[in-house]
This record gives structure tokens, C-alpha cells and sequence, in this order.
């Protein structure tokens, strides 16, 4: 059973990264007819250096996604077990998202060259990433190293002199009783 998920598995993920491979060579094909040959005098240097950026991102999106997508065998050679590219969990999620990014850029620089400022999603993205869940952890450990490490339980003072005044007093007045209310005579 399992062994079948697997083969399954394999067959869907070749079929993913042939349309894959097949839809970033047809927008790189349009890209090169319709932008540098149509509209070569439009084509800067910074232009051929974005192009080579993107074409290196995909690749390496696509290598990545093919070294990932590989089944493993046990000694007879039979499958024992194989990513699924199309559940997109962890990594191969993002290098999907990646490869979409990528070709909507491509696309979209074909007609305007601010498209651009839209690969710049990938990076943010991941240094959000990265403080959500190493740099943003890490600040609030050292805060809390900080705010009273050695204190044994007893509450974070306040910060200036006067705060801490202030709650003194507070602590040491004595809470006003609540007085009974007194029913009113009818007249």
C-alpha cells in the first residue's frame, strides 16, 4: 500500500516538473522574442542582468525541486518512499512559490520594468520568515533574561524611580469599603 503511494507519488511529481520545465522555457521563449528582439532599444544592461537572475532563480528552483522530488530505493531497487510535490508542505512549497513569482515577473517586465519591484517579495518574505522564527524568539529570551532572571518569582519592578514611588504608594493606601447604598423613602 504504502509502495504504491509511493509510485503514485513519483509519477505525479514527473508530470509537475515536465509542466514545470515546459511552462518556465515558453515564458523565457516569449520573454526573449517579445522584449530583447522586439523591443531590443527598451533592453538595458540592468535588463540582461535581471534576465540572468531570473533565469539562474529558476533553474535553481527547478533543480532543487527535481533533487527533492527523488524516491528513495531499498537494495532491490524497489521504490520505498517519495516526496509528494503536490501536497506543498515545507520547502518545496516555497520553491513552488518561488517558481510562480519568477514567472509572473517574467511575464510582467515583457510590459513594464517595475514588475520588477515584485521579486523583491522573496526576500522579504524570507527574512520574515527568519525573524519570525529564530530572530524574534531569540529577543525574548534575552528580554526575559533581562527583566529579573534571579528574581525567585517576585514581580518585574517598574522602570524610574517615581514609577516605582508610585506603586508603593498605591500598595501601602488603604483600599476605600464600598459603602451600602441606602434604599430612599417614597414620598
Amino acid at each position: 500500500m504504502a509502495k504504491d503511494t509511493a509510485k503514485k507519488a513519483q509519477k505525479n511529481n514527473e508530470e509537475r516538473l515536465k509542466l514545470f520545465v515546459m511552462i518556465t522555457a515558453v515564458i523565457n521563449v516569449l520573454f526573449f522574442v517579445y522584449r530583447i528582439l522586439w523591443h531590443h532599444n527598451s533592453f538595458s544592461g540592468w535588463n540582461w542582468v535581471g534576465w540572468l537572475l531570473l533565469l539562474g532563480g529558476e533553474g535553481w528552483t527547478l533543480k532543487s525541486l527535481t533533487e527533492y522530488a527523488e524516491p528513495t530505493f531499498d537494495q532491490m531497487g524497489r521504490i520505498e518512499s517519495c516526496p509528494d510535490l503536490t501536497a506543498l508542505e515545507g520547502i518545496a512549497s516555497y520553491m513552488q512559490d518561488i517558481l510562480w513569482i519568477s514567472w509572473f515577473v517574467h511575464v510582467g517586465t515583457m510590459f513594464s520594468d517595475w514588475f520588477w519591484l515584485v521579486y523583491c517579495v522573496i526576500p522579504c518574505y524570507a527574512f520574515y520568515i527568519a525573524y519570525d522564527n529564530m530572530l524574534k524568539p531569540l529577543l525574548a529570551m534575552r528580554a526575559g533574561m533581562k527583566g529579573g532572571g534571579g528574581g525567585g518569582g517576585s514581580p518585574q519592578r517598574a522602570g524610574s524611580r517615581s514609577e516605582r514611588r508610585k506603586q508603593e504608594q498605591m500598595s501601602k493606601k488603604p483600599k476605600p469599603k464600598a459603602e451600602k447604598a441606602k434604599p430612599r423613602a417614597r414620598s
